[in-house]
């Protein structure tokens, strides 16, 4: 590599960001499996919109060469903000912003969602924080 592009963070960053994007895409991908539990289509934004939430969070940590730290309060920040759009929609404020309920489920949902989800029956839909 030449001398002059050693300390060039983008030069670095480019295959991260690569890795991360197939990652995405394959969790994306992955996701497919849960059309049938969830039916419809909403589950489809939440999966491919996580995944690209996450991409871009952890690119910008492998551009800016943030801590662990960091990239975790990144990570719930990203999941509180847009999770609300993506997975609580219809608590969300306007069914984008983040309301109170909308971030008591998200909140919960990491907690008790598995739960939930093994004794309610299929298609399971967007209800509560399931999503």
């Amino acid at each position: 590599m030449n001398s002059r592009w050693a300390g060039h963070t983008s030069w670095k960053a480019g295959p991260a960001a690569a890795n991360s994007l197939v990652i995405s895409v394959l969790v994306a991908a992955g996701s497919l499996g849960y059309a049938e539990v969830y039916g419809g289509v909403r589950w489809l934004a939440a999966a491919v919109g996580g995944a690209l939430i996450g991409w871009l969070v952890a690119y910008a940590v492998t551009l800016r060469r943030w801590s662990g730290p960091v990239a975790l309060t990144l990570s719930v920040l990203a999941y509180l903000l847009f999770g609300a759009a993506l997975a609580t929609p219809s608590s969300a404020a306007g069914g984008l912003l983040p309301s109170v309920e909308s971030l008591r489920q998200l909140s919960a949902g990491v907690v008790t969602s598995w739960r939930d989800m093994l004794t309610v029956a299929v298609p399971v839909g967007a209800t509560g924080g399931l999503l």
